[in-house]
C-alpha cells in the first residue's frame, strides 16, 4: 500500500512515470507475448469469427465437428496465471 499511496500523492505524473517505467521493464517480452497471444487468445477470436460470418450465411457445419474430451491429469499444476495459481492442461487438435 506504501507504493500505492506514494502514486497517488503524485498525482497524474506519478502515475505516468510508473506506467513508462513499467513499459521499460517489460518491452524485451512484447515479440514473445505477441507470439503468445496469435496462438492463443488471438486465433480462438479469429475462429469465433469465422464461425459467426458462417452462421450468418446459414451455414452451420462447424457444429457438427464438435467433440468432447477428458483429460485427467493436468500437465503441470500451480502455474502462475493472471489471477493466481492455475493448473495446465494438455492442447487438443
Amino acid at each position: 500500500m506504501t507504493g500505492f499511496q506514494a502514486l497517488r500523492a503524485g498525482g497524474p505524473a506519478a502515475l505516468a512515470a510508473f506506467h513508462d517505467a513499467a513499459l521499460a521493464l517489460r518491452r524485451p517480452l512484447l515479440a514473445d507475448w505477441r507470439r503468445r497471444w496469435a496462438a492463443g487468445a488471438g486465433r480462438a477470436a479469429a475462429g469465433t469469427g469465422e464461425q459467426l460470418d458462417a452462421l450468418e450465411r446459414g451455414d452451420a457445419c462447424h457444429l457438427g465437428e464438435a467433440r468432447v474430451y477428458a483429460v485427467d491429469e493436468p500437465v503441470e499444476r500451480g502455474r502462475l496465471g493472471m489471477c493466481g495459481l492455475l493448473d495446465t492442461y494438455p492442447a487438443t487438435g
